[in-house]
């Protein structure tokens, strides 16, 4: 885990910021959700939370949520000094809040950081209320991208541990007694700093200077190569 903020790619640093976009790609996991199930009055738990960009927005909605960031150089960055969050891992959770139950987990492009997939799938399991809603984004190693691409698909990076097919997260709910009622792949809005960091940190292996007027201009980005799987318990 990197435990200094400026060890991280420049790309994902840009990532972390809060901007006007990402209510664009916060509204697209709430709308995924609200159409299996009524969402007022609901608690949420965002696993991976980084910056606690998504959390901080539910709160602003009205929402009681909170969120869990294991990485120290994140939390101490940006999320020690809210008690909405918390420093570790699930397992570090589920010990210090016995019993503790949330209405909707999200696990959003965090799945694939994960070393033991099974055991993280149980404790998710543990913290979700009976009905609760599960929602996971992750790559998809079944994607025309992935497939083309081969070992150069920009997923496979040294940050992801463990790479999924929609059939495998299907087969992981399941084991974990949590039924697949929604799937899909996910759009986002990038801007195109953002964009043209990502490539050239994650594609083409390189940095170099990228003009900070990019930030201004977004556009939504769906490869196809990284999906969506709503799931309840």
């Amino acid at each position: 885990m990197t435990n200094r903020l400026k060890d991280f790619e420049p790309a994902y640093i840009d990532y972390l910021k809060e901007k006007s976009i990402d209510n664009n790609n916060h509204l697209f996991i709430l709308n995924k959700l609200s159409k299996q199930q009524d969402l007022t009055g609901k608690t949420f738990l965002d696993i991976g939370c980084g910056s606690g960009k998504f959390v901080k927005f539910l709160q602003s909605k009205g929402f009681d949520a909170y969120g869990i960031e294991p990485s120290h150089a994140l939390f101490e960055s940006f999320l020690q000094q809210d008690p909405s969050f918390f420093k570790g891992d699930v397992l570090d959770f589920s010990l210090s809040n016995p019993g503790r139950k949330f209405d909707v987990i999200i696990v959003s492009d965090v799945l694939e950081h994960v070393e033991d997939p099974a055991r993280f799938f149980e404790k998710i399991n543990q913290l979700l209320s009976p009905g609760g809603l599960l929602f996971i984004s992750t790559p998809d190693t079944n994607s025309f991208l992935a497939k083309a691409f081969g070992k150069r698909w920009h997923y496979y990076n040294k940050y992801h541990l463990s790479i999924f097919s929609r059939s495998n997260i299907f087969q992981l709910a399941k084991r974990s007694k949590l039924s697949v009622i929604s799937s899909g792949t996910v759009t986002r809005y990038h801007s195109l700093y953002y964009i043209t960091k990502y490539a050239l940190n994650f594609i083409l292996h390189r940095d170099m200077k990228v003009p900070n007027i990019l930030s201004r201009f977004a556009l939504p980005v769906n490869l196809l190569d990284n999906m969506y799987v709503v799931c309840r318990r």
